[in-house]
């Protein structure tokens, strides 16, 4: 990948109005909600920001005045990354994606969950105009119920003893005071936090 100078992450979908009222329990809403995750990979890919700019709204569709879209936008020393996520997109599911951008290739995976496929597009084969994504690499599909299976038999082995947690406490207070400035919390101190 060379350095990475970019990543766009989006976790998008469109819920009922009833779930978009819910929404509403939190600050931040669908960034809170959905937003977090693409928040932690924009973090474990490229660390701490210079700056964060929060970007929260309401689309008011179908008269719902929740926050159900949410872009926060990290600068960093050689690029800007975003987090994107919204409650309100027709087909957002299908676009949730993440492409990382580095100086010596692109990687895209779209759509994020089943059927994921991935693309990975390094300098050689790189044209100014034109795609040259190639063949996908496509993941089995899912059981959409089954889907944090795999994640939540690695929390139960942490919590037995029998695996090392990969993320420490600083990493998970870190990233939740990122979460929260995103969400609205400007208050909160992110840049002290401990950097990864």
């Amino acid at each position: 990948m060379g350095d990475i100078y970019q990543v766009s992450a989006i976790m998008n979908t469109r819920h009922d109005p009833e779930k978009r009222k819910w929404l509403k329990k939190f600050q931040g809403g669908t960034q809170f909600y959905l937003g977090c995750h693409m928040i932690d990979l924009i973090y474990r890919l490229q660390g701490l920001p210079e700056k964060i700019h929060p970007f929260l709204k309401s689309t008011g569709t179908d008269g719902v005045d929740a926050t159900d879209f949410g872009l926060a936008l990290f600068e960093y020393p050689n690029g800007i990354s975003t987090a994107e996520a919204t409650s309100a997109e027709v087909n957002g599911y299908g676009r949730r994606q993440l492409i990382v951008c580095g100086t010596k290739g692109t990687y895209e995976i779209e759509p994020l969950e089943s059927p994921t496929r991935a693309y990975f597009i390094p300098l050689e084969n790189a044209a100014t105009y034109g795609d040259r994504r190639g063949k996908a690499l496509e993941l089995p599909a899912y059981d959409p119920l089954c889907r944090y299976d795999e994640m939540m038999s690695d929390f139960a082995r942490f919590v037995r003893g029998e695996a090392q947690n990969p993320y420490s406490y600083s990493y998970e207070l870190t990233l939740q005071k990122l979460l929260m400035y995103c969400c609205g919390h400007t208050d909160v101190d992110w840049k002290t936090a401990t950097e990864i």
